[in-house]
Order: C-alpha cells, then sequence, then structure tokens
C-alpha cells in the first residue's frame, strides 16, 4: 500500500497512526488538556500536506515530530515536552475529591479495552465494534452502599475512604451490559461465572484467590499493576530513567494518598 508518487508504506502510516494515537492518550487522557491544546500541534497543516502530498510533510518526519512533542528538551536539558505527570496526578486527585475517581475519567472505557487486550496475550487483538459498543463499566466492588456479604465488611474498614477505594483503577472492570445488570451487588463468588467470560475478569480472580477475596490490598495491588501497563504501553516520558524529574509513583495516581478534604466549620 505505497501512495503513489512516494515512499510511503503501510508500516510508515501505522507508525505515524501509532504516534497519533499515543499523543491523544497523553496529552488529552491522562493530561486532561483542553481540545483547543491541538493548535500547538500543527495537526491541521499535517493533515492538508497528506492530503495534498507535500514532499516536505512525510509519514516519517510528522511521527517524529509528533513525538518531539511529547519529549523534547531545551539546550540545557530542561524537559519542554507536553508530558506532565504534575499535571496527570492533580487531575486524578481533583477527579477523586470533585467527581467519580477514576470511574469519571473520559478515557477509562478505551484505556480497559486496552488492559483487556493486553491479558488476551494476542498482540494485536482489537475488541469488536460490537462488543466495545455494548461493554459497560463494572465495579467489581459495587456502588451500592447496602450491599450486603463480602462487602459490608470493606465499607466497615474503609470507612470514609470507601468512596475513594470504590472508583479507583484497580476496583474497575469492563463487561457487557447484560451480564454487569446481572452480577449487579452480589459478592465475588456468585459473580465469578461472569468474569470467566473476559481475560481481565478471569485475571481478577486469580487475584482474588480460592476466597475470593477483593478489598483494598487487591484493588490497589491491581491498580499499581494498572499505571505500570499505562507507563509502558503509551512509553510515557522519563518513566524508564531513575534520574528522570519526569518519574512519579504508581501511587500517586491512584486512592493510596487520598484523604477527604475537612469540612469548615460553620461560623
Amino acid at each position: 500500500m505505497t501512495r503513489p508518487g512516494t515512499t510511503e508504506t503501510k508500516e510508515t502510516l501505522v507508525q505515524l497512526l501509532q504516534a497519533i494515537e499515543r499523543f491523544i492518550f497523553i496529552v488529552y487522557g491522562l493530561c486532561d488538556n483542553y481540545s483547543n491544546h491541538s493548535s500547538k500541534t500543527y495537526f491541521g497543516d499535517y493533515g492538508w500536506a497528506i492530503y495534498h502530498e507535500v514532499p516536505e510533510y512525510s509519514f516519517c518526519e510528522i511521527t517524529e515530530a509528533i513525538e518531539d512533542y511529547l519529549e523534547s528538551y531545551d539546550e540545557d536539558g530542561e524537559f519542554i515536552g507536553e508530558f506532565s505527570p504534575g499535571r496527570f496526578i492533580e487531575k486524578a486527585h481533583a477527579r477523586f475529591i470533585g467527581e467519580q475517581g477514576w470511574r469519571s475519567w473520559g478515557t477509562i472505557k478505551y484505556f480497559l479495552s486496552e488492559w483487556e487486550a493486553d491479558l488476551s496475550g494476542e498482540g494485536a487483538y482489537v475488541m469488536s465494534e460490537r462488543a466495545y459498543k455494548y461493554a459497560s463499566i463494572e465495579h467489581i466492588m459495587p456502588q451500592n452502599p447496602s450491599a450486603a456479604g463480602q462487602w459490608q465488611s470493606n465499607q466497615k474498614i474503609l470507612g470514609k475512604r470507601f468512596k475513594y477505594v470504590l472508583d479507583d483503577l484497580g476496583n474497575l472492570t469492563l463487561l457487557g451490559v447484560g451480564a454487569n445488570k446481572a452480577v449487579k451487588d452480589i459478592d465475588l463468588a456468585s459473580k465469578a461465572a461472569a468474569y470467566r467470560m473476559t481475560d481481565d475478569g478471569q485475571d481478577i480472580l486469580e487475584r482474588a484467590g480460592k476466597d475470593y477475596e477483593w478489598g483494598e490490598k487487591q484493588i490497589q495491588q491491581r491498580g499499581q499493576d494498572m499505571v505500570r501497563f499505562i507507563c509502558e504501553r503509551w512509553n510515557l516520558p522519563g518513566q524508564d530513567d531513575d534520574d528522570s524529574k519526569l518519574q512519579f509513583d504508581y501511587d500517586d495516581v491512584l486512592s493510596t494518598h487520598v484523604r477527604a478534604p475537612r469540612q469548615k466549620r460553620k461560623q
């Protein structure tokens, strides 16, 4: 699939699309920048140049330019790229305090589908359009504060932190809409059959063990693994360099350090 009159190939096109997907996930997904932030990337110029086959705008050159936006340094070695771990952490904490934690993250469904694909071990696995459309976000430890069994015990242990751990990354998975409605607030052992239908569900059951334990410990450990996956899958700048100022702890974006804001005293 080479474009007439150019050296573009399907390989260089795939590399360009991968660079665009990575940029969108990091800049708009993790760092939660506004859509007009794209004005810095000249994406409009790139699109126009590709359509009109402008020679100096090859797929490879545009790919390099996009990657430079994410990870580049000035003459003094200071990072001037678009990835901001501070903003990533700030936005994650703001969702815990003002919204529904990771559940309210606009990219959560896409992320969970990529997590599922990685667990499948099939490399190029892509969730079908129909499966993605009818997939819904499932809380492993349910939202209902009156849910019986093991869940009531969790609420007593967690106290005021329950609502943060509930919406943490490690407590979310994808299930079909029908399966999600069917399992709802029942304990993990009772909804194991539905979970065995997905690779992520099977992974959750393995983590829970034969006693089907699912509390803050399991949620945090799974969450840490999921943040590690984010760093590796989207190759976040600076995470493989121990001396980089861009490094952050996985717990920094989870509920681990989140505490309820103090109530203002009435005057």
